[in-house]
């Protein structure tokens, strides 16, 4: 389902219920009782307006912020990728073809496994076990100069940056907002859009367009927070296909294929 899709399908009910719930107001409301909060819930609605703005204006600009880092671990992790492809080509046989072999083996099984797992907050113990493998080629490699030292220690330290990048990701896809801070933001919002529905019963056109606004645009502000600590769920971190394009254009072997 695309995310316009998801968009709509969760902004609808709660535009569909304020106008279900401001037509039971205008039928069981008095006019006393609608006077009353016309002078009462403005002063609310002004100082729980602000709150619900710099809350929601926090969150959106923190989840925003994680988003993009984790988006450069993942292009970090590429880029050890490719920098280790190099130094296997700087290896001598056997060892430089186990070290392709384990990037590659390492690279399947992040897109094909490890990816859609994280959208449930899940990793893959077989890209687990193929990080693990790619220290056994430069693990048996026994240097024969300071030149082949030097490889040997560049190589162990892309393998140690591909390792904490990973780390990086993982520790990103587990990480939710707390739940009452949900239940402030869920509630703060819905006691704006419901104040105000209060006060405009007694206006007739455009107070229902500009009502249904004010619902959208609480819904969608509620919805792109939970959209930006999911990007796995939602599609918003880089694609398995992005992903392995990206790895081949930094200098993956052409003949990596999904």
């Amino acid at each position: 389902m695309s995310l316009a899709l998801t968009a709509v399908l969760i902004v609808l009910p709660p535009v569909i219920g304020v106008a279900a719930l401001r037509a039971l107001m205008l039928r069981y409301l008095t006019p006393s009782m609608i006077a009353t909060a016309e002078r009462v819930v403005p002063y609310i609605l002004g100082s729980l307006g602000g709150f619900f703005g710099l809350l929601a204006g926090f969150m959106l600009s923190n989840s925003w912020v994680e988003l993009r880092a984790l988006r450069s671990a993942m292009t970090a992790e590429v880029n050890a990728v490719a920098d280790l492809q190099d130094i296997a080509a700087n290896l001598p046989q056997p060892y430089d073809d186990q070290l392709r072999h384990s990037i590659d083996t390492y690279l399947r099984t992040v897109i094909d496994r490890e990816l859609p797992l994280m959208a449930a907050r899940e990793v893959s113990p077989a890209t687990t076990e193929a990080l693990t493998e790619l220290w056994g080629p430069l693990g048996r490699f026994q240097p024969q100069n300071d030149a082949e030292v030097s490889v040997r220690e560049l190589g162990m330290e892309k393998v140690m940056d591909i390792g904490e990048q990973r780390r990086q990701r993982i520790v990103f896809s587990r990480e939710r907002i707390p739940g009452l801070l949900w239940w402030v933001l869920v509630g703060s919002g819905g006691v704006i859009v419901i104040g105000t529905c209060i006060v405009c019963l007694n206006y007739r056109r455009p107070t229902g367009a500009f009502l249904g606004a004010l619902t959208v645009l609480v819904a969608l502000v509620l919805f792109s927070i939970q959209v930006l600590e999911r990007p796995f769920q939602y599609g918003l971190s880089p694609e398995s296909s992005d992903y392995s394009s990206l790895w081949i254009a930094l200098g993956g072997p052409q003949t990596f294929k999904r």
